[in-house]
């Protein structure tokens, strides 16, 4: 993931994991702990999305590991990270947080 995206922009998230495609059950995207999208399993549909302050989740390109967050603005600034869940075993763990930092684009006078 980026750590720096210009407002207005998009920026890709991706949760990176080892979990073979036949245990994955779940993958959840979080900002600062809260859900902002979820990508169950054979769920129809699969994908549930959920608020993201200052931007907008491209729900179209989202896959079972990664997101398209656009037209972002400050707000969406913040931690960021995702959780796997697998079947069998009953197992779910939390990736490292990253930063994202929305900021405006330099306009020369």
């Amino acid at each position: 993931m980026e750590r720096w995206a210009a407002r207005g922009g998009s920026v890709r998230l991706r949760c990176v994991h080892d979990v073979p495609p036949h245990l994955l059950d779940k993958v959840v995207f979080l900002r600062h702990g809260t859900k902002i999208f979820q990508y169950i399993k054979d769920r129809k549909p699969p994908y549930r999305n959920f608020t993201t302050p200052g931007a907008v989740l491209n729900i179209a390109l989202a896959t079972d590991n990664s997101i398209i967050l656009q037209n972002l603005d400050f707000a969406a600034s913040g931690s960021y990270s995702c959780e796997v869940s697998m079947e069998t075993p009953i197992y779910t763990k939390e990736s490292t947080a990253k930063q994202l930092t929305v900021f405006r684009k330099y306009c020369p006078n």
